[in-house]
């Protein structure tokens, strides 16, 4: 895959929705994590154990490291803050990425099988401490891989599934379901349970996600499938192309459904037909108010009388003098005050009308972040800019013909 590609696609998408008023921060937002995890190269990938309270995340990195890595037990919450579990031969390539993902506590380990994977157990997403919620949320957008871990009591919860896997599993490509204290269940209740995660990720759009099962307090006997699973041989580099990938696919994608066109076309908001029969209306609406048929007689009646002036022999001169020491002139041959008196042929109601309208009832159609850019013209607007003071200024100006 071409990382400059995908990302160069996602600033044309960043720019094309500022066009359009479509609010693009959380596109920025992702565009500088995903350069800013491009700027430390590194042989190994961030995993992160992500579940809610009391799953047994500690437990099992405890028992993928076979020794007490993070501090597990019955208190709750007991991981306050992340634990990294990281190969000794990556620590020093490791270092910046850790200090960027804001990682104090590390423990290293020999490597073997699991060289090229630093661990991360995060605090429970769910936890009563607002401040641990809010580490998962800042970690794991900046992770590359992702092991979810469940159990039998919490393997339906809302919150993983609303929230964390909606949001996480289409941007994630290395990831898993673990169901994790199935010692709990009988092996027909572990298969049921397991087979019921499956058909939840599959409501939620993340079917392709595996779905193992652990005991992860028998130590790495418990846990064979999930070690087989990291122990895949999956080359790290592809693991973090991925994911950045994955997210700049996702960021342009909810920028295309902010403005309309998640299925690549952009049709007309309006028929094509309704927008003529509602200019038609317009036209019509203000043409009544103008008068044409009036106007043209103004015009008319002026030039006859300007023509007067210039000839049509003694009689002519005499006709013209009469018609404008009586005032005739200024009411029959004035077009320039005929247009300033238009307020009293009418309303431009009807003019207005059938263009509210048809912004009015096209709006329910307008995706919600672009409806901000039509809303405004259907707000009051102060009087010295509502048509009827503008057209009367401008018919009083010195400067109209």
């Amino acid at each position: 895959m071409n990382i400059d590609r995908c990302l160069g696609s996602l600033d044309e998408a960043i720019t094309a929705a500022k066009t359009l008023g479509v609010d693009a921060s959380a596109a920025v937002a992702t565009r500088e994590t995903t350069r800013t995890r491009l700027g430390f190269p590194s042989s190994a990938y961030v995993l992160a154990l992500a579940g809610g309270t009391g799953v047994g995340k500690s437990t099992l990195l405890n028992a993928i490291a076979g020794e007490n890595v993070s501090l597990a037990g019955a208190r709750r919450p007991t991981t306050s803050d992340a634990v990294a579990w990281v190969p000794s031969s990556r620590g020093r390539e490791l270092a910046g990425l850790l200090q960027w993902l804001g990682i104090s506590e590390v423990r290293q380990h020999a490597g073997g099988a699991l060289a090229d994977v630093a661990v991360l157990d995060l605090p429970d997403f769910d936890s009563i401490a607002l401040e641990h919620r809010d580490r998962v949320d800042e970690l794991l957008p900046r992770v590359d891989a992702v092991v979810w871990i469940v159990d039998p009591e919490k393997y339906n919860d809302y919150v993983m599934h609303g929230r964390y896997l909606r949001q996480f599993a289409p941007r994630v490509r290395r990831q898993i379901v673990v169901l994790n204290r199935s010692d709990l269940l009988s092996l027909a209740d572990t298969r049921r349970v397991a087979e019921d995660m499956r058909h939840q990720l599959q409501k939620y759009g993340a079917g392709t996600i595996d779905v193992v099962t652990t005991r992860a307090r028998e130590g790495a006997a418990g846990i064979g499938e999930l070690r087989e699973w990291l122990e895949s041989g999956v080359e790290a580099k592809r693991v973090v192309a991925s994911r950045i990938a994955a997210e700049a696919h996702e960021a342009v994608r909810d920028l295309a459904a902010d403005a309309g066109v998640l299925d690549g076309t952009a049709a007309p908001l309006i028929k094509p037909a309704r927008r003529e029969r509602a200019l038609s209306s317009v036209a019509a609406g203000a043409l009544a108010v103008i008068d044409v048929a009036g106007l043209e007689r103004q015009a008319v009646a002026a030039t006859r009388l300007a023509a007067r002036r210039r000839g049509g022999g003694p009689l002519g001169l005499f006709t013209s003098a009469i018609i404008r020491l009586t005032g005739r002139a200024r009411t029959s041959a004035d077009p320039v005050d005929f247009l300033r008196r238009w307020q009293l042929r009418g309303s431009l109601a009807p003019a207005v009308e059938p263009l509210r309208e048809l912004v009015t009832s096209t709006l329910a159609s307008v995706p919600a972040p672009l409806r901000g850019t039509l809303v405004p013209s259907r707000r009051k607007r102060p009087a010295s800019r509502c048509p009827r003071a503008r057209c009367g200024r401008s018919s009083a100006s010195p400067n109209m013909p």
